[in-house]
């Protein structure tokens, strides 16, 4: 009587591709797809939970060379990380003017509402800057409000003039689809440092404008276990709804 052959698991492709080819490959993934990759299965989601940063840093080395270096990129805790003084001290501007003039700044304590990153509070600091480790660097170089030209850039913010390899070069950052009299960064740093979705009459509240949720480049990574309502207590149907208000 013959014997039955031992059934045979058929191997996954994505744990035979060697780790180091597998990551180039997610690197050329923009990384407002990276939270479908980590929800497509464990291995992947693993794997670029773990290797987050030294994916980060080859999608900036490879798709933004020029930029990473006219921005004095360096690593900080194992991320790219920019340096430059366009950056730093537009941040710094931001972290002004928050404080000062913002109304969100001055009603937080007074409402309801969900946050990522915690309580706002009146001080100077900003939960996730561009300047610091994380994936929100590379967000920034996605989102194509840094414009570089080997011409003078007659743009709203004067440019900055550098040379890099021997090639001058003029940078700056400016949304040219932003309208309002607004600095750029400023309003590319709010966009997920003061996102709120409020909370009345124990519901959530989608807000009017689109700047209300959470970017897809960036929540897969800092994920929804850091999300948790200010203000009062959650329940299993306010956390339901998350996803679609935040992300989707």
């Amino acid at each position: 009587m013959a014997t039955r052959k031992p059934k045979v698991k058929p191997r996954d492709l994505l744990t035979s591709i060697p780790s180091e080819i597998l990551l180039k490959i997610i690197s050329q993934v923009p990384t407002k797809g990276f939270l479908d990759l980590v929800q497509t299965c464990r291995t992947l989601r693993n794997f670029v939970k773990m290797n987050a940063s030294r994916i980060c840093n080859e999608a900036i080395l490879t798709r933004f060379p020029l930029k990473s270096k006219l921005l004095q990129s360096t690593k900080v805790s194992e991320w790219l990380v920019p340096t430059h003084m366009l950056l730093t001290m537009g941040e710094a501007r931001f972290r002004w003017c928050e404080l000062q003039n913002h109304p969100l700044m001055l009603n937080a304590q007074k409402k309801k509402h969900f946050s990522l990153l915690g309580q706002l509070t009146r001080d100077l600091t900003i939960p996730l800057q561009i300047t610091s480790p994380g994936p929100q660097y590379l967000h920034f170089l996605e989102s194509g409000i840094l414009l570089v030209s080997k011409e003078y850039l007659s743009q709203r913010f004067d440019p900055v003039e550098a040379v890099v390899d021997g090639q001058r070069y003029f940078f700056t950052i400016n949304d040219r689809n932003n309208r309002e009299p607004v600095e750029p960064l400023a309003t590319f740093l709010y966009k997920f440092n003061k996102v709120k979705l409020l909370v009345k009459d124990g519901e959530l509240q989608v807000p009017k404008n689109n700047d209300g949720k959470f970017p897809r480049e960036l929540v897969w990574f800092y994920g929804v276990e850091r999300l948790r309502i200010l203000g009062g207590k959650e329940t299993e149907d306010d956390w339901k709804s998350l996803p679609k208000l935040l992300w989707d």
